[in-house]
């Protein structure tokens, strides 16, 4: 049997459908309706078909976020993690085991509910009901998925408080899930509104489907590649690489939208590009855990050029880097210099190269200073450090700079300041190079061993 069915799957469905749950679920979603219909004169239908979807996003989307969320986290808090980490159940198996196993029940119910909507949807033709149902099954998906993958990061980071990373998640995802609904059902009153998207035009269902098919999919596999970590096997930056890139090409076709002037420019496409990746390299930064012992094994790798092993040991954040440069050089080498996209996002016109250039020291500026903090005696605390340092660096000095009428301090710390891209540009070069120093009498006092070269010349052995 454990060849042909998921052994995971299954025992979640073993635990989670129990005989009362298989009957009370039908039976009270079914009062429900029928209440509806019976007490409602008119329109009865119309409002079981609303009350319907709406009951399938609370099961999906609200109770089954929460429940993919915490997963993980009560096996942690349960102590048979680690045990279930010891089996030979393959990462693949164990993602969508823990993810449609954890879910099941909500899904039970949801499924009925989405069945009772499509069966009296006549407000609709039978492919656009088909595309909704579709659209919506999708939704809860991705939800579900994001909201594991989170719950790992956090039992990863240790955190204290795993089950309100959960609760602040299922909230996020209720506040963001009105533009996904906004979009699947537009279709369903008359709207001739479209969707440019690199030339095309989409209508605003179709739209939204393969959307969520493509970010929901991409959840899926974070989530595998985040458990395969988990389950004690190696991966490459290979599939974050190949993210930002689909990230950069969605939006860069959306650009086609907007109502500006040139926004179709390959110029705006390429800026656009460098703040998505740019975007989510600070995402993946602030996300990831910093290992010290992996960044340590780079550097060997590196040193004894071994370019497989380097690759095992570098993280998502790092991976961005040469992505934002090789798009930082095609910005500078780019002959057409447009100044629209930083009207548009900061109200003044900026050089865009000088712009991309300094964005990119300041990240760099941004990542030395986080390294810096998981160097020393606080490391767990040092992702909060860092934000509170970076809110004082970005906002509370500037403003006080700004108050007392010195725009040239201003520009030192914030990059997008319109008095001196130049000076904002060395500022950060200098800043950069500071930290780079501190980085370096803090790593030779933990790792003195790479100094001494005793293991300069050997890789290291990734277990």
């Amino acid at each position: 049997m454990n060849k042909a069915f998921n052994p995971e799957l299954l025992r979640n469905w073993w635990l989670e459908m129990t005989p009362q749950r298989l009957v009370g679920m039908p039976l009270a979603l079914v009062g429900v309706f029928a209440l509806e219909y019976m007490v409602i004169n008119e329109n009865a239908l119309e409002t079981v078909r609303v009350t319907a979807i709406f009951l399938y996003f609370v099961l999906t989307v609200f109770w089954g976020t929460r429940l993919a969320g915490e997963a993980i986290i009560n096996e942690v808090r349960d102590r048979t993690w680690n045990t279930q980490r010891m089996t030979a159940i393959d990462p693949w198996s164990m993602t969508w085991g823990k993810l449609f196993g954890s879910t099941v029940f909500s899904w039970y119910g949801a499924v009925i509910c989405l069945l009772v909507y499509a069966a009296i949807d006549v407000r609709n033709s039978g492919l656009t009901t088909l595309k909704i149902v579709l659209a919506s099954l999708t939704v809860a998906v991705f939800y579900q998925a994001v909201a594991m993958l989170v719950s790992m990061f956090a039992i990863e980071r240790k955190a204290t408080r795993k089950r309100a990373v959960s609760t602040a998640f299922t909230v996020i995802g209720l506040l963001l899930l009105w533009p996904f609904l906004n979009l699947i059902f537009r279709d369903s009153v008359s709207d001739t509104w479209e969707i440019q998207w690199f030339g095309s035009s989409w209508q605003p269902l179709d739209f939204a489907l393969w959307s969520l098919l493509a970010f929901s999919a991409w959840s899926i596999v974070g989530l595998y590649r985040k458990m395969r970590v988990e389950l004690q096997f190696q991966s490459r930056p290979l599939v974050w690489i190949a993210f930002n890139v689909f990230c950069v090409g969605y939006g860069a076709g959306l650009l086609d939208t907007l109502p500006f002037e040139n926004v179709q420019s390959y110029t705006a496409r390429l800026y656009v590009a460098f703040f998505t990746v740019l975007a989510l390299s600070y995402i993946a930064l602030f996300i990831e855990t910093k290992n010290l012992v992996a960044i340590r094994r780079l550097l060997v790798a590196l040193q004894a050029r071994q370019l497989p092993i380097a690759l095992q040991n570098t993280s998502a954040w790092m991976a961005s880097i040469p992505v934002l440069l090789l798009l930082l050089l095609l910005a500078v080498m780019n002959v057409q210099e447009q100044e629209f996209i930083a009207d548009v996002l900061i109200g003044h016109t900026y050089s865009g190269k000088l712009l991309v250039v300094a964005l990119f020291v300041f990240l760099l500026r941004d990542m030395a200073l986080v390294i810096f903090l998981h160097l020393g005696a606080k490391a767990q605390r040092a992702d909060a450090t860092a934000i509170v340092y970076l809110l004082m660096l970005y906002w509370l000095v500037p403003s006080l700079a700004a108050a007392m009428g010195l725009p040239m301090v201003v520009a030192i710390f914030v990059p997008l300041a319109p008095e001196s891209p130049v000076i904002t540009i060395g500022s950060g070069i200098v800043q950069l190079v500071a930290l780079g120093s501190f980085i370096v009498r803090r790593w030779r006092r933990a790792f003195p061993e790479l100094q001494s070269g005793v293991s300069a010349g050997q890789a290291p052995q990734i277990d």
